[in-house]
């Protein structure tokens, strides 16, 4: 096998690079905690190789709740502001209601393609390009 832009024999399987890169820390020792990131000084070439060959990221709940709490804020202070926090309140309901269900829809239908992508990809260990290639 050999990478699609520098013809380089230096290709590994993304899943195993982001996995290995993961474990370990630049030392050789467990990283289960974050650690080894946080007190080393320079980045590892472990951890970038795994930071290029990561997966796709489904998408959280963490926005569309923080809309809510927005929400939540315009309707409690709606009594102070009258009815220009009840229409910002209601504005900012459609929009969290909507990226809840556009999150949805991607973590159902998107994501598993993209990340079925990954588990066929690999990444040149040379140049750092992450090309999909079929066994």
């Amino acid at each position: 096998m050999q990478c699609e832009k520098c013809g380089s024999a230096r290709v590994q399987r993304a899943p195993y690079v982001y996995r290995t890169g993961r474990q370990r820390s630049r030392h050789g020792m467990p990283d289960f905690l974050g650690l080894a990131r946080a007190t080393s000084p320079l980045p590892s070439p472990a951890g970038t190789a795994a930071q290029l060959a990561a997966p796709p990221k489904m998408r959280t709940l963490r926005y569309p709740l923080l809309g809510f709490l927005a929400v939540g804020a315009m309707l409690a202070l709606s009594a102070q502001l009258g009815w220009v926090s009840t229409a910002l309140g209601g504005v900012t309901l459609v929009g969290t209601l909507a990226g809840l269900a556009a999150n949805s829809v991607y973590n159902r239908t998107t994501y598993p393609a993209a990340y079925r992508r990954w588990e066929q990809s690999c990444l040149c260990l040379n140049c750092g390009s992450l090309f999909e290639h079929h066994y």
